[in-house]
């Protein structure tokens, strides 16, 4: 009974599991599947489900008048182009701008009218490069010059200074008629630098080809003692905007003097017979707008800084640039500084010239000679200011070169380089490639009027003696920038000059040494033929001779006078006085001097300490001498 009764129970509890599975299952599915939540939190509350939609819509309308209370009053819309007109019309804080920063950079343009569009357009390169004028024809000066280079030592050079106009103010207003359709305001032209080229005559009847120029100047030091040296322009990268920006301001700033030093290197003083060291500007071409400056005033038109009028005597030649100018890294905020800094020293300068009388060429102080009258050096070429250049739509450009032989024929031609307008606005040009470049070149000038260079030396048949067959040549040369002469009696197929050594006195310290002078001509006497004179007259000789370029020429004597050889003598005559003024003022200086006496000396230092006769240990080198 047992084995059946188990056998019931294993049969039948598998159903009742399954069972109680299921009605959990149903409840379930009632609970959380088929029938709705009895209620529902909205805010910490609960809420019948048939009234959260009414609860949920008064929660929102609340919020929405919390949102309606805290809501601001509407601002009123921005006059954006009042605000523009305003600005342009508004003067220049002195504090924050200089007038003449916004000089340097373009004139801003005329306010907006009201509904005025600017549509800007990027520009083609070609209209900008296509509008550069090229500069005029230059004006060539050569001369045998001695210049004070303090560094070296002193001896006579070829020179030659040329000079040409550019035509600033057409290159201007073209610029700006092109770029203001791309909205720049840069607008003004900025040179930094000029290269120039020279052509040969060649014995064969034509010109060599072009060879370029290699240019001196004096330097100036920065305000770390080097030589001041052109600035390096780097190329638009992308990253370098800031640089290129404080570079444009820095060049084209007109009071900066950067212009002056780029584009109208300075140069050494140089020797002036009997009358010292003078402005090399004594053999500078005069420009038509040098010559306009003048006229104008002499007419008293032109006003200075102090508002009186300037005479000619007192026209100021173009400043260079102020030795604390840095052209290395230095920031904008310094160049400008410094530039303000000499500036405020000009205007000091100008007050203390309106005190006193106007200078006139005829009050520049001479140099009285020993053994004859005074001697006025020559008035050096007016170079106007740059706003007064480029008023009259030219900018002085000149440069200077000592690679020249005598005797030989030149000519000239250059080109000047400018920043180029868009150099790192890349959005205002069709091609980005033209921004990356910082430079433009104008076109080559016309080639100048040819210019011989005069010879090392000159000669003048002077006499004969036709019992001996011979002739008497006088030879002039230059040594240490004075005329010199030597005559020598020469006969046919002798050469004519050979290097002699002559005594002369320094042009700085008047101190007299022997100088080895060479007075060859590089002619030779071919035939002397004398000439029968009247009764108790000299007489005549004609020479006949082969120049230095191996052409035969002839030559009388100049015993009744020639004005080119009294030219020559009146050189050397005014050479002498010099010499004699210099010695004069060498021995006054030394006379003037005070005599240091040396300390005793024990007797192992005699021998070392002991001075010459007259002369103190370690003495002074004397001053210079004349007009500096």
């Amino acid at each position: 009974m047992a084995k059946g009764g188990m056998e019931i129970i294993e049969k039948h509890v598998e159903k009742g599991v399954v069972g109680v599975c299921g009605a959990c299952l149903l409840l379930s599915l009632f609970h959380w599947v088929f029938s709705s939540p009895r209620s529902m939190l909205l805010d910490g509350a609960a809420i019948p489900p048939a009234n959260i939609d009414s609860a949920v819509l008064s929660r929102a309308s609340e919020a929405k008048a919390k949102i309606n209370a805290q809501r601001p009053e509407p601002l009123p819309e921005p006059n954006f182009l009042a605000e523009i007109q305003a600005l342009q019309l508004r003067p220049l804080n002195a504090k924050v701008m200089d007038a003449n920063a916004v000089a340097a950079f373009g004139t801003p343009r005329l306010p907006l009218e009201p509904g005025e569009i600017i549509e800007e357009h990027p520009i083609d390169p070609v209209e900008l490069t296509d509008v550069i004028p090229p500069p005029r024809r230059p004006l060539v000066k050569a001369e045998r010059e001695l210049p004070n280079k303090p560094s070296e030592k002193l001896a006579d050079v070829l020179a030659a200074h040329v000079v040409a106009e550019y035509p600033w103010k057409e290159l201007a207003d073209a610029w700006g008629a092109k770029l203001k359709n791309a909205g720049s305001l840069i607008t003004r032209p900025v040179p930094v630098g000029l290269e120039a080229e020279v052509e040969e005559w060649l014995p064969e009847g034509q010109w060599s080809e072009p060879r370029k120029v290699s240019q001196v100047r004096m330097e100036h030091p920065d305000t770390a003692g080097q030589s001041m040296r052109e600035p390096v322009l780097p190329p638009y990268n992308g990253a370098n905007v800031v640089e290129i920006s404080d570079l444009r301001k820095m060049l084209g700033d007109p009071n900066g003097g950067w212009t002056s030093y780029l584009m109208q290197p300075d140069y050494w003083q140089i020797l002036w017979p009997s009358a010292g060291w003078v402005d090399w500007k004594v053999t500078l071409p005069e420009a038509e707008v040098s010559k306009a400056y003048a006229a104008d005033a002499n007419a008293g038109r032109v006003v200075g800084p102090d508002g009186m009028p300037i005479s000619p005597g007192a026209a100021t030649p173009a400043a260079s640039p102020s030795p604390v100018m840095n052209m290395g890294g230095a920031s904008f905020a310094r160049q400008r500084a410094a530039a303000m800094l000499a500036r405020e020293r000009e205007d000091e300068s100008a007050a203390r010239r309106s005190q006193a009388p106007p200078m006139t060429p005829e009050s520049v102080v001479t140099v009285s000679v020993a053994g004859g009258a005074a001697s006025k050096p020559p008035t050096p070429t007016l170079v106007p200011p740059l706003d007064y250049q480029q008023g009259k739509n030219s900018l002085l450009v000149w440069f200077h070169d000592n690679s020249l032989d005598p005797s030989k024929i030149y000519r000239y031609r250059l080109r000047v380089k400018l920043i180029n307008p868009v150099w790192g606005f890349e959005n205002m040009v069709t091609d980005r490639k033209f921004a990356v470049q910082p430079f433009l070149w104008t076109a080559f000038s016309d080639w100048s009027e040819p210019i011989r260079i005069p010879q090392a030396t000159e000669f003048f048949l002077t006499g004969a003696s036709s019992g001996q067959g011979a002739a008497t040549v006088k030879v002039f040369a230059r040594s240490l920038g004075q005329q010199v002469m030597q005559q020598f009696s020469v006969v046919p197929g002798q050469s004519i000059g050979m290097p002699k050594q002559i005594k002369q006195a320094h042009p700085i310290t008047g101190a007299e040494d022997k100088q080895s002078v060479d007075f060859s001509t590089h002619a030779v006497v071919v035939a002397l033929e004398f000439k029968e004179a009247a009764p108790g007259a000299r007489s005549g000789v004609e020479m006949v001779y082969l120049d230095d370029q191996g052409k035969l020429r002839t030559m009388t004597d100049v015993r009744t006078g020639d004005p080119e050889y009294l030219r020559y003598a009146d050189l050397v005559k005014k050479a002498d006085l010099g010499r004699t003024a210099a010695r004069d003022a060498a021995a006054k200086a030394a006379a003037t001097r005070p005599v240091v006496t040396p300390p005793s000396a024990g007797p192992s230092d005699k021998a070392k300490t002991s001075p010459k006769p007259g002369v103190p240990p370690h003495a002074p080198r004397p001053r210079p001498v004349g007009p500096f």
